[in-house]
């Protein structure tokens, strides 16, 4: 139903849409991608790795959950920047 309302839209207008729509999927991989890099980052140093940056967080546990859920977050971004319509 959506998809034939946007048909009945003016050219320029439909065009404009469609760069709308790969600028806002950029953003989402963008911020995906970031979010999951610093989630593991976040893990590893809730861990207490070896190869983990040293910080206020290393060996605190809490951060492993945190991590956890930024990962998670990223992974749906990704998922919906896949997405169409």
């Amino acid at each position: 139903m959506l998809e034939r309302l946007v048909q009945q839209l003016p050219l320029p207008v439909r065009k404009s849409l469609r760069g709308y729509d790969l600028a806002v999927r950029v953003t989402l991989v963008a911020i995906g991608i970031l979010l999951i890099g610093s989630g593991l980052v976040w893990i590893a140093q809730g861990l207490n790795l070896s190869f983990a940056p040293r910080s206020i967080m290393t060996a605190d546990r809490s951060w492993i959950l945190i991590g956890a859920i930024a990962v998670v977050a990223g992974a749906v971004l990704l998922a919906r920047a896949r997405q169409r319509g």
